[in-house]
């Protein structure tokens, strides 16, 4: 869900201590004609699953191999906010805040 990189499209899902995450790439945020509100639009979507206690680094090279791309950025949104307030990834800390 990034312009030029990736980005988590929906909260970690939980499931027998594994991330589960929805990770998107070469796309754009732009508004929905109809209401204004922000959508993740083109691109590529994919499902990228990791152990809860994976290091930024780990995860990184993971997403970076699954898009081949490596000027990837890690962002992700925070529910219920809209898409104009992603939340950069860019170390462990970061990347458990909220365990």
């Amino acid at each position: 869900m990034l312009r030029e990189g990736v980005d988590e499209e929906a909260p970690a899902l939980l499931s027998n201590n594994r991330l589960k995450l929805l990770c998107s790439s070469g796309g754009k945020i732009l508004p929905r004609p109809s209401d204004g509100q922000l959508k993740y639009v083109g691109g590529e979507t994919r499902v990228v699953s990791a152990p809860r206690s994976v290091t930024f680094k780990e995860l990184k090279q993971k997403i970076v191999g699954m898009f081949s791309n490596p000027e990837s950025v890690i962002k992700y949104q925070v529910f219920p906010e809209d898409l104009d307030a992603l939340v950069s990834v860019r170390s462990d800390e970061d990347l458990h805040a909220y365990d």
